[in-house]
């Protein structure tokens, strides 16, 4: 049996039934054997890479949209990649890790086993300017009377 042929998931194992009863005990011990085998490497490297994108995105207040105007894509390739239906290509992850650095949060996916986001001075003033900013919120969030719909 090669590498790859051990690292395949079984057939018989519902996974969506085990994830789901993995949420109800949260706090229950958790058999990690059948996860480990349906988490491939490549499986476990798309969802760290779209948890990190997703984080430091919010960390620092952005929306979908205005995260893919700073890289120069769609909203829609963002979604995807958030959501591992699509992944990430190297040019387009080095260009969001500097757009976030630049930004005042440094993100780390060298470490296989956790995901590092520092968030520096600049990236929690830019965080808190933006959640002062009444324009910058949806509308149904915006305080005073013109905001809501009575």
């Amino acid at each position: 049996m090669t590498t790859n042929e051990s690292k395949k998931p079984e057939e018989n194992v519902d996974y969506e039934k085990l994830l789901e009863t993995w949420r109800s005990r949260a706090t229950a011990p958790l058999d990690m054997e059948p996860l480990n085998k349906w988490l491939t490497e490549a499986l476990l490297r798309k969802v760290s890479v779209a948890v990190a994108l997703r984080a430091a995105r919010t960390a620092l207040g952005w929306s979908q949209q205005e995260f893919a105007e700073k890289l120069g894509i769609s909203k829609i390739t963002i979604a995807r990649i958030e959501t591992v239906e699509g992944a990430a290509k190297a040019e387009l992850l080095m260009h969001a890790l500097a757009l976030f650095r630049d930004a005042g949060v440094t993100v780390d996916l060298l470490n296989d086993q956790e995901i590092t986001l520092h968030i520096r001075h600049e990236g929690l003033a830019q965080a808190a300017m933006r959640l002062q900013n009444e324009e910058m919120r949806r509308a149904d969030r915006k305080k005073g009377k013109d905001a809501r719909k009575e």
